[in-house]
């Protein structure tokens, strides 16, 4: 009897060995475990900020490129603009060039006008047998 309680004290001391170490192991999993999940938690939070930075970042692409096309589209404004303006000058240049030929033969027609004036001048004086003032 005596020694079947011996024998039952070493079971029990065994069976108590084995609780204590498996209670150990499942407070190093619970630990282990709840290491994981702050990491987990951790990730996800980076996770989250990478999205945000992408998705702002995409934002940002999109408005540079809305930004582009319509600079795109002002610089053939402006290019459409210039060719307009050379046409213009040119058609300006010619406009000029023949308002000088018009004064040029104008000035010619006034001085030819002038010498034929003095001419006649010249004949009615000398015809009349006065002196011409010039």
């Amino acid at each position: 009897l005596f020694e079947n309680v011996q024998q039952r004290m070493s079971d029990l001391r065994v069976k108590k060995e084995e609780v204590q170490r498996a209670q150990s192991v499942a407070a190093h999993h619970k630990q282990r475990e709840h290491e994981l999940h702050d990491c987990i938690a951790k990730e996800m939070s980076q996770v989250a900020t990478y999205d945000s930075n992408l998705r702002a970042s995409q934002a940002a692409i999109e408005d540079l490129e809305r930004q582009r096309a319509a600079l795109e589209s002002q610089t053939a404004d402006l290019a459409q603009h210039a060719l307009r303006s050379a046409q213009d000058r040119s058609v300006i240049e010619q406009q000029l060039a023949q308002a000088q030929a018009q004064i040029d033969t104008k000035i010619v027609q006034k001085d030819q006008r002038a010498a034929w004036c003095q001419q006649v001048s010249s004949v009615i004086c000398s015809l009349s047998g006065t002196q011409c003032i010039s």
